[in-house]
């Protein structure tokens, strides 16, 4: 090839290196703007506010109107005592009633909080049951708001680093092709012209 023929392919050889360098950058700049930090899992306030009611109902052993239902066993002992205490009587009449008082309020109290461990199991239930509804939902959640659009916006930076890397490989070897081919030429020339003129280096 004549070395002119070698310059102009060698500047087209160069030119295209230069322009796969240029398209190699602006992936790497493209791909470097991608943030895929590995993001983390949040949950609802509705999923938190459930599971809130539902450890303090787990956490207590009172029923829903524990405390009237004391004050109105305590007014009937009290009522209780009191007319037992009018009507009088023998002194072992009087404390036969009261015993008979205090064993009803405390048979009522304990029914109470029989009443009461029994809410409690079921509402520890009741939070074992929330608790398994709020992993699934946490993990339904996070795949499709968090962990898909992460996984695609990793992909999408590896393709973009990887067509990058490519055109960088390429426009290196682009470079080197057309310095190899524009030396070749040249050697080629020089022996052309020797051939041509073999006194040019001074031969006898």
């Amino acid at each position: 090839m004549p070395l002119g023929g070698a310059v102009v392919a060698g500047a087209i050889g160069l030119g295209g290196a230069i322009a796969k360098g240029i398209r190699a950058r602006k992936q790497r700049k493209e791909a470097n703007k991608i943030d895929d930090t590995r993001p983390i899992m949040e949950r609802t306030r509705a999923s938190i506010e459930d599971e809130q009611n539902a450890r303090i109902a787990a956490n207590s052993t009172r029923i829903p109107g524990q405390s009237y239902l004391e004050n109105q066993i305590g007014a009937q002992t009290a009522r209780a005592t009191n007319q037992v205490q009018q009507v009088g009587g023998s002194t072992g009449e009087i404390i036969s009633g009261l015993t008979a008082i205090d064993q009803n309020s405390r048979n009522a109290m304990n029914d109470i909080g029989f009443q009461g461990a029994q809410l409690n199991q079921q509402n520890k239930q009741m939070l074992g049951s929330v608790l398994r509804n709020v992993s699934e939902e946490q993990k339904e959640l996070f795949d499709y708001n968090t962990n898909q659009p992460f996984q695609s916006r990793s992909l999408k930076k590896q393709a973009l680093l990887d067509a990058s890397s490519r055109n960088t490989d390429n426009a290196i070897s682009s470079l080197q092709d057309t310095a190899g081919n524009i030396g070749t030429a040249a050697g080629y020339n020089r022996a052309l012209k020797n051939k041509q003129n073999p006194y040019a280096n001074g031969a006898a």
